[in-house]
């Protein structure tokens, strides 16, 4: 069924399951706080008392060890912007052992995470033959 209306004397027709299904969309910031709340969950697993913090109308993750953000693509690949992952380490403080990790998530719901080589490395310290963490 098609509804015909008349915005400014132009003329617009608009199937009506198409406006249904706009209307049921999410924004961009209720999709992201979907996957800010998975890694916010996991991560209290190993600090509980890891929290969202708001900056700059973005939600940074933070934690004893680390800060984070999360960002949902809605396209297959996977980009890192330079001025999102700068605008995360700048944010940690002067002289810490903490380290910024980033989140992304593609349309598909694959997740991947960047961090600085040289925390990698620190990481795979804890890391035994098997490949698995050490107790």
């Amino acid at each position: 069924m098609l509804r015909s209306d008349c915005i400014n004397n132009v003329r617009c027709t608009v199937k009506k399951e198409s406006v249904k299904i706009l209307n049921k969309m999410k924004t961009t910031r209720q999709i992201g706080d979907k996957l800010e709340e998975y890694v916010l969950l996991k991560v209290q697993e190993i600090d509980p008392n890891a929290r969202l913090y708001t900056n700059c109308k973005q939600k940074d993750i933070q934690c004893s060890f680390a800060y984070g953000e999360c960002k949902k693509r809605n396209t297959k690949d996977f980009t890192i912007k330079e001025d999102v992952w700068l605008h995360l380490n700048n944010n940690l403080p002067i002289n810490t052992k903490k380290f910024c990790f980033l989140v992304n998530e593609n349309v598909n719901g694959r997740k991947l995470v960047t961090l600085d080589l040289e925390e990698f490395f620190r990481l795979l310290h804890f890391v035994n033959e098997e490949g698995r963490l050490k107790e």
